[in-house]
């Protein structure tokens, strides 16, 4: 495990740069463009939880209450937890879960890609899934490489250090 600074490059201040300007110089640094827009195709029926099993929505629920707030700063020091046969369980049972779950996924990502596939170059299969892919237009959109273009002195004034990270790199060994 190695740990060394690292230097950052300078933040810009975008906020500060646009107060800088005069109306004529903030059209200046934006534009119109038009972008190809594709989402990801939009499957009809697709239901939460609550709506496919209320009694296992409820349960995760009251799971989520059960812990306790998030862990604070102040117990960086602390000690070490008991180890138990209850939370042994619970860890052995959410390791054989994981199958299950990555298992489940790849089925829907596979079965989404089909529809994808199915819809091809159209807009939609009425009741089934839709696909909006266009291209969108907006106006007056702000162009970072247009402000430096521009205003060079003024992008470079507005640009502001950051202070130094700390930077940890762990090493993985050999892979067998």
């Amino acid at each position: 495990m190695e740990v060394r600074p690292k230097k950052q490059s300078k933040h810009f201040n975008k906020a500060a740069f646009l107060k800088s300007l005069t109306p004529e110089e903030y059209a200046l640094c934006h534009a119109t463009v038009t972008e190809f827009k594709a989402g990801s195709p939009k499957i009809v029926g697709v239901k939460n939880l609550k709506s496919l099993d209320a009694e296992l929505d409820a349960e995760k629920k009251e799971a989520e209450k059960a812990i306790a707030t998030p862990p604070s700063l102040a117990n960086i020091g602390g000690g070490e937890a008991a180890r138990t046969a209850e939370a042994e369980q619970a860890h052995a049972a959410y390791l054989a879960s994981r199958k299950a779950v990555r298992e489940a996924e790849w089925d829907a990502e596979r079965h989404a890609a089909a529809l994808a596939v199915a819809i091809g170059e159209d807009r939609e299969i009425t009741g089934v899934v839709s696909w909006v892919r266009e291209d969108v237009t907006t106006e007056n959109k702000w162009n970072l490489d247009l402000a430096k273009e521009h205003f060079p002195e003024k992008y470079e004034a507005h640009r502001v250090e950051r202070p130094d990270i700390v930077e940890v790199k762990i090493g993985e060994g050999h892979p067998y």
